[in-house]
Protein backbone atom coordinates (compact mmCIF):
# COMPACT_ATOMS: atom_id res chain seq x y z
CA UNK A 1 0.00 0.00 0.00
CA UNK A 2 1.34 3.26 -0.93
CA UNK A 3 1.47 6.71 1.41
CA UNK A 4 -1.00 8.32 -0.31
CA UNK A 5 -3.29 5.48 -0.29
CA UNK A 6 -2.52 4.95 3.70
CA UNK A 7 -3.26 8.41 4.23
CA UNK A 8 -6.24 8.40 2.64
CA UNK A 9 -7.37 5.05 4.14
CA UNK A 10 -6.31 6.91 7.53
CA UNK A 11 -8.81 9.83 6.90
CA UNK A 12 -11.26 7.51 5.71
CA UNK A 13 -11.83 5.74 8.88
CA UNK A 14 -11.39 9.05 11.12
CA UNK A 15 -14.45 10.56 9.31
CA UNK A 16 -16.59 7.31 9.64
CA UNK A 17 -16.14 7.12 13.50
CA UNK A 18 -16.33 10.97 13.75
CA UNK A 19 -19.55 10.50 12.17
CA UNK A 20 -21.65 8.36 14.55
CA UNK A 21 -20.26 10.92 17.85
CA UNK A 22 -21.55 13.91 16.11
CA UNK A 23 -25.22 12.21 15.02
CA UNK A 24 -25.22 11.33 18.91
CA UNK A 25 -24.99 14.63 19.80
CA UNK A 26 -26.50 16.33 17.63
CA UNK A 27 -30.14 18.44 18.34
CA UNK A 28 -29.02 18.01 22.10
CA UNK A 29 -28.36 21.33 23.63
CA UNK A 30 -25.35 21.48 26.48
CA UNK A 31 -25.27 25.27 27.02
CA UNK A 32 -27.18 24.68 30.47
CA UNK A 33 -27.73 21.79 32.92
CA UNK A 34 -31.38 19.99 32.54
CA UNK A 35 -33.11 17.23 34.39
CA UNK A 36 -35.81 15.63 31.58
CA UNK A 37 -36.01 19.00 30.31
CA UNK A 38 -36.24 21.45 32.99
CA UNK A 39 -33.84 23.83 33.48
CA UNK A 40 -32.11 23.59 36.80
CA UNK A 41 -31.37 27.52 36.59
CA UNK A 42 -35.05 28.58 36.30
CA UNK A 43 -38.00 28.55 38.21
CA UNK A 44 -40.46 26.03 38.14
CA UNK A 45 -44.28 25.43 39.45
CA UNK A 46 -44.71 22.05 41.47
CA UNK A 47 -47.16 21.43 38.70
CA UNK A 48 -44.26 21.53 36.11
CA UNK A 49 -41.67 19.52 38.03
CA UNK A 50 -44.96 16.89 38.62
CA UNK A 51 -45.59 16.84 35.33
CA UNK A 52 -41.95 15.65 33.88
CA UNK A 53 -40.85 13.18 37.13
CA UNK A 54 -44.20 12.31 38.36
CA UNK A 55 -45.93 12.64 41.69
CA UNK A 56 -43.32 11.71 44.18
CA UNK A 57 -43.22 8.69 46.23
CA UNK A 58 -42.79 11.18 49.47
CA UNK A 59 -41.67 14.22 50.12
CA UNK A 60 -39.47 15.78 53.13
CA UNK A 61 -38.56 19.33 53.92
CA UNK A 62 -37.84 20.66 50.85
CA UNK A 63 -37.09 17.65 48.85
CA UNK A 64 -39.04 15.25 46.58
CA UNK A 65 -38.31 11.50 46.61
CA UNK A 66 -38.70 9.24 44.00
CA UNK A 67 -38.24 4.80 44.38
CA UNK A 68 -37.31 3.21 41.94
CA UNK A 69 -37.51 -0.38 41.77
CA UNK A 70 -34.04 -1.47 39.42
CA UNK A 71 -33.31 -4.87 38.58
CA UNK A 72 -30.01 -6.47 39.69
CA UNK A 73 -27.81 -8.90 37.41
CA UNK A 74 -26.16 -12.11 39.06
CA UNK A 75 -24.88 -15.18 38.02
CA UNK A 76 -26.92 -18.22 38.45
CA UNK A 77 -26.30 -19.67 42.00
CA UNK A 78 -25.32 -16.25 43.36
CA UNK A 79 -26.50 -14.98 46.49
CA UNK A 80 -29.31 -18.17 46.72
CA UNK A 81 -30.72 -17.06 43.39
CA UNK A 82 -31.91 -20.19 40.49
CA UNK A 83 -31.18 -19.94 37.20
CA UNK A 84 -33.37 -17.36 35.37
CA UNK A 85 -34.26 -15.61 39.50
CA UNK A 86 -33.45 -11.28 38.97
CA UNK A 87 -32.93 -9.77 41.92
CA UNK A 88 -34.07 -6.45 42.61
CA UNK A 89 -33.24 -3.24 44.61
CA UNK A 90 -35.10 -0.21 45.57
CA UNK A 91 -33.21 3.23 45.25
CA UNK A 92 -34.14 6.75 45.82
CA UNK A 93 -33.97 9.59 43.55
CA UNK A 94 -34.23 13.00 45.56
CA UNK A 95 -35.08 16.17 43.91
CA UNK A 96 -34.19 18.94 46.41
CA UNK A 97 -35.35 22.02 46.03
CA UNK A 98 -36.35 25.94 47.80
CA UNK A 99 -39.61 27.95 47.49
CA UNK A 100 -38.85 31.41 46.07
CA UNK A 101 -41.40 34.33 47.13
CA UNK A 102 -43.41 34.32 44.43
CA UNK A 103 -44.56 30.75 44.47
CA UNK A 104 -42.07 29.59 42.21
CA UNK A 105 -39.12 26.47 42.89
CA UNK A 106 -35.91 25.98 42.04
CA UNK A 107 -33.71 22.42 42.02
CA UNK A 108 -30.64 23.28 43.94
CA UNK A 109 -29.89 19.40 44.79
CA UNK A 110 -30.27 16.38 43.13
CA UNK A 111 -29.69 12.81 43.81
CA UNK A 112 -30.28 10.53 40.49
CA UNK A 113 -29.56 6.67 41.29
CA UNK A 114 -31.78 5.01 38.57
CA UNK A 115 -32.20 5.77 34.90
CA UNK A 116 -35.62 7.47 34.53
CA UNK A 117 -33.69 11.37 35.15
CA UNK A 118 -31.68 12.19 32.03
CA UNK A 119 -29.02 14.92 31.97
CA UNK A 120 -29.27 17.58 28.81
CA UNK A 121 -31.80 14.60 27.11
CA UNK A 122 -28.19 12.98 27.03
CA UNK A 123 -26.21 10.99 30.32
CA UNK A 124 -28.20 8.73 32.50
CA UNK A 125 -27.25 6.45 35.34
CA UNK A 126 -26.18 3.31 33.47
CA UNK A 127 -24.48 4.62 30.55
CA UNK A 128 -20.69 5.05 30.27
CA UNK A 129 -18.93 8.05 31.53
CA UNK A 130 -17.44 9.06 27.91
CA UNK A 131 -20.82 10.33 27.13
CA UNK A 132 -20.17 13.03 29.68
CA UNK A 133 -17.16 14.60 27.62
CA UNK A 134 -18.97 13.61 24.53
CA UNK A 135 -21.49 16.86 26.14
CA UNK A 136 -18.36 19.01 25.40
CA UNK A 137 -17.89 21.90 28.09
CA UNK A 138 -15.05 21.69 30.84
CA UNK A 139 -14.94 18.63 32.73
CA UNK A 140 -12.34 17.76 35.93
CA UNK A 141 -11.66 13.84 37.24
CA UNK A 142 -11.48 13.76 40.50
CA UNK A 143 -11.18 10.46 42.86
CA UNK A 144 -12.76 9.43 45.97
CA UNK A 145 -10.51 8.38 49.03
CA UNK A 146 -12.19 5.18 47.99
CA UNK A 147 -10.37 5.03 45.04
CA UNK A 148 -13.39 5.33 43.34
CA UNK A 149 -13.75 7.92 40.29
CA UNK A 150 -15.94 10.95 39.31
CA UNK A 151 -16.13 13.72 36.89
CA UNK A 152 -17.42 17.51 37.66
CA UNK A 153 -19.07 18.85 34.48
CA UNK A 154 -19.57 22.38 33.50
CA UNK A 155 -21.33 23.55 30.40
CA UNK A 156 -19.59 25.60 27.82
CA UNK A 157 -19.37 28.95 28.72
CA UNK A 158 -20.51 28.96 32.23
CA UNK A 159 -20.34 32.33 34.19
CA UNK A 160 -17.55 30.75 36.47
CA UNK A 161 -15.08 30.58 33.42
CA UNK A 162 -11.90 30.75 33.52
CA UNK A 163 -11.80 30.27 37.52
CA UNK A 164 -14.89 27.20 37.50
CA UNK A 165 -16.55 26.61 41.67
CA UNK A 166 -16.75 22.92 40.77
CA UNK A 167 -19.16 22.64 43.53
CA UNK A 168 -21.60 24.45 41.75
CA UNK A 169 -22.04 21.80 38.93
CA UNK A 170 -22.88 18.15 38.81
CA UNK A 171 -21.05 15.56 38.77
CA UNK A 172 -21.02 11.97 37.84
CA UNK A 173 -19.87 9.08 40.15
CA UNK A 174 -18.73 6.15 37.88
CA UNK A 175 -17.27 2.55 38.22
CA UNK A 176 -14.49 0.55 37.72
CA UNK A 177 -15.66 -0.61 34.31
CA UNK A 178 -16.58 3.16 33.53
CA UNK A 179 -20.40 2.89 33.68
CA UNK A 180 -22.16 6.02 35.92
CA UNK A 181 -23.29 4.47 38.63
CA UNK A 182 -25.11 8.33 40.08
CA UNK A 183 -25.21 11.81 39.10
CA UNK A 184 -25.00 14.37 41.46
CA UNK A 185 -25.77 18.00 42.48
CA UNK A 186 -25.39 20.10 45.22
CA UNK A 187 -25.31 24.13 44.61
CA UNK A 188 -24.25 25.27 48.49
Amino acid sequence: MSRKSLKLTVVLAALMLSVPLMAQTEGHDFSSVTLNGLSIYEPHTKAELFSVFGDPDRTDDGVFLYDRVLPVSRAAGAGGLSSGSEARRTVTDEIGYYAKEDGTIMIDVFFIYSDRIAVNGFVRVGDPVSKVYEMGGTTQECTWRDGSKYVYWAPEGSPDDPFIEWGCHPYFNYDSDGIITSIKYYYD
